[in-house]
């Protein structure tokens, strides 16, 4: 409607054909996560990730909603939000995260599950500021999350979404894709002109000398040609 409205100041018979793409919660949350995968890839943002409480733990990011969420400023410790998963961890803590999962949903390949905030930290970086996010799915059950402060996070009601596919290579092939996308993106590396060299007195004193000699010549021509 938007559109025909523009358009009927041109033709008063306007034919709109919209084409689109159904998003779920989780996908938009994932297009999110492509978007800023740059920013959140700084070497700043892996060292917090690595810290010792943290370094084994999962890797989720919040389910958006861009319509009705809220900020993560607006959520407190002990709330509970749903999650995707990014990654199950490391060594034994990922094991037995996808024991979890298999016990208490049937599948390993969960996209998203609601989790309880038990911690909210303001991370300063370059490239802005973010909140990193501890988060408890069952006793002894937690993940890690890096989320900027603009992203409208759903919540109010919590949902368990299991993927028909493995959900693991749907994660590494977005991700992949992205930043392969990145590189192409890059401009060429641009190439410096050469410096030019200072000029000297010596320079100067030889075009002197050049451009009387050909005055001369000049000169003795004109007399031949004229007298």
């Amino acid at each position: 409607m938007f559109i025909s409205d523009i358009l009927r100041e041109w033709s008063e018979k306007v034919d709109v054909e919209v084409v689109a793409t159904p998003l779920n919660f989780e996908d938009v949350s994932l297009e999110a996560v492509k978007q800023h995968f740059e920013e959140l890839s700084t070497e700043a943002v892996f060292s917090v990730l690595q810290r010792e409480d943290l370094k084994n733990l999962p890797e989720i990011f919040p389910v958006l909603d861009p319509l009705n969420g809220v900020t993560i400023k607006e959520i407190d410790v002990e709330d509970v939000v749903d999650f995707v998963i990014l990654n199950y961890g490391n060594g034994g803590v990922s094991e037995k995260f996808k024991n979890f999962l298999k016990e208490r949903f049937g599948t390993e390949n969960v996209a998203s599950l609601p989790g309880k905030l038990i911690s909210k930290e303001l991370i300063k970086t370059k490239s802005g500021n973010f909140y990193l996010l501890k988060v408890e799915f069952d006793e002894g059950i937690y993940g890690k999350a890096i989320v900027s402060p603009n992203l409208k996070i759903k919540y109010g009601e919590n949902r368990v979404k299991t993927s028909d596919e493995e959900w693991m290579e749907k994660i590494g092939e977005i991700l992949e894709g992205e930043k392969a996308s990145k590189e192409e993106k890059k401009p060429p590396s641009r190439k410096y002109a050469q410096p030019v060299q200072a000029v000297t007195s010596s320079d100067f004193f030889l075009a002197f000398v050049l451009a009387l000699l050909v005055m001369g010549i000049l000169l003795i021509l004109s007399y031949l040609l004229f007298s």
